[in-house]
């Protein structure tokens, strides 16, 4: 079988602690029909003259190339140069600040051709935090194939499937059919770039064996953002997800993300006025749509949002939602009741 091409697309902005890492691990592939974008987001840092050294020090078969932002654009930005000049028959996202297995996009590659209508293959992620791996994003009891839309918006919907751009392999032909491109301006570009390939995806492939490492350091975007940022874009993209809900499948997707929109409100609503006229929406749109766990939900959160501690009472509510819906009530060490999570203890899948 004809081997396919593949274009990692890396952007580089503010990573000079770890991008040699990243790089290196982009080397050691044993599949070596790679080319590898570097998207040097105006960064202000050595970063890129470390890219440039281990380039210029390798002699393999991967194609390197390093694209420069005059300016600094953002994350999504980056991808979206990275994937407006790719070659490749597949696109792999990879962050600067992450690495990869050595056999990462062969194990990939091999699914793919096991499943050439899969037009994404997911890879499984191990996360580390501060040195030390925590866990797995796909469980071993998840399917390696899964199909058609429906079913794969089920397992989505359950969070089998990771939430995230990176450690996929992706058809280019697929993100260029469906306009697949990231929102420029914003963080936690990822939720919203997902919400949207689901609507699409006929099929994919997942592999078990773990092909990343999923660093979380402090000073990354995720970790070190403002709260304000953070807010206005979460209130963009629960907004514009609200905006365009599939339709015959309103209710499922006000029930994917009921919970997280509503941390975000909880979190956010005092400094961001415009989450109210969105929380109203929300609950609008469940009532149109008869989500009447979503609409009791949101309604209970509108209240106790006005209480000063409402951890307890969420507690209860959990426990009632789990009694009423016949599941094990079971509170571990997970469910803690750090404010970031609370709202957690609210899902509906």
């Amino acid at each position: 079988m004809l081997k396919k091409k593949v274009s990692v697309v890396i952007p580089v902005y503010q990573v000079s602690d770890c991008v040699e890492r990243c790089i290196t691990s982009v080397m050691a592939q044993t599949y070596q029909d790679i080319e590898c974008i570097l998207v040097d987001d105006a960064t202000k840092d050595d970063s890129i003259d470390k890219c440039e050294r281990l380039i210029a020090e390798y002699s393999g078969r991967i194609k390197f190339e390093i694209l420069h932002h005059e300016e600094n654009k953002g994350l999504s930005a980056a991808r979206n140069t990275g994937i407006k000049v790719a070659t490749g028959d597949f696109v792999f996202f990879l962050d600067s600040d992450d690495e990869i297995t050595s056999e990462c996009i062969e194990n990939l590659m091999t699914l793919a051709q096991k499943y050439p209508d899969a037009e994404i293959v997911v890879g499984n992620t191990l996360v580390v935090k501060d040195g030390s791996p925590e866990r797995v994003w796909i469980k071993e009891e998840t399917p390696e194939l899964i199909c058609p839309n429906e079913t794969i918006v089920d397992y989505y919907h359950k969070r089998a499937i990771p939430n995230a751009a990176w450690n996929k392999l992706i058809k280019r032909s697929f993100i260029e059919k469906h306009s697949l491109y990231f929102e420029e301006g914003i963080i936690h570009e990822d939720i919203l770039w997902m919400f949207y390939v689901v609507k699409y995806l006929p099929v994919v492939a997942l592999v078990k064996e773990v092909t990343s490492f999923y660093h979380i350091r402090r000073g990354s975007i995720s970790t070190s953002t403002d709260e304000y940022t953070e807010g206005r874009d979460y209130g963009f993209i629960y907004g514009d997800m609200l905006h365009h809900l599939t339709s015959g499948r309103e209710n499922k997707e006000l029930n994917r993300y009921v919970n997280d929109f509503c941390k975000c409100y909880l979190k956010h609503k005092a400094m961001i006025p415009a989450y109210k006229d969105l929380h109203r929406r929300y609950a609008k749109s469940a009532w149109r749509y008869g989500c009447w766990y979503v609409y009791m939900v949101l309604i209970i959160v509108a209240v106790i949002s006005r209480l000063g501690n409402p951890m307890g009472i969420l507690k209860r509510i959990n426990m009632v939602r789990r009694l009423m819906k016949g599941k094990r009530i079971n509170y571990s060490k997970n469910c803690n009741l750090k404010i970031y999570n609370y709202v957690c203890s609210l899902s509906l899948a």
